[in-house]
């Protein structure tokens, strides 16, 4: 909480005119992942901060949907499933029923996000909006 608190103090101070904060699914109200229950909170107590600077700065507030793509981290699902079936070519993996939703989104269409976001911002007039960035549709992890 203290760093991004501090960036904005500073875009504040020396006149920046937007802000873009990177928000995630994991803090959407009614979502609830108690593994990652401190992160979701700090999440939201920063976009409360965040709505609260009218008038000081335009805030954008970037909700990414589940991010894929290269390079992605070796810990995440999809990452982790590549791995085991195309490079250890494991035959079975003991997983859920795999009912579980998710709104996939590459991270170059996230990328082009921010590009629209930007033009967005730079020609309309407000204190705070936020954005879901997603495709709008969730898939099963089975499909």
């Amino acid at each position: 909480m203290i760093f991004p608190i501090k960036l904005i103090d500073y875009a504040i101070k020396y006149g920046v005119e937007i802000f873009i904060n990177t928000d995630t699914y994991f803090s959407k109200d009614g979502i609830n992942y108690n593994y990652l229950s401190n992160y979701s909170m700090s999440k939201k107590l920063l976009r409360t901060y965040l709505k609260s600077l009218n008038g000081k700065i335009k805030v954008v507030n970037a909700i990414i949907e589940h991010l894929y793509g290269e390079k992605d981290r070796d810990d995440k699902f999809v990452t982790q499933m590549i791995k085991k079936i195309a490079k250890e070519r494991v035959e079975q993996i003991d997983l859920t029923l795999g009912e579980q939703k998710k709104d996939f989104i590459y991270v170059d269409d996230v990328a082009n996000a921010y590009i629209k976001i930007l033009k967005y911002a730079r020609d309309n007039t407000f204190d705070f909006k936020s954005f879901d960035i997603g495709y709008g549709t969730s898939i099963s992890i089975k499909d």
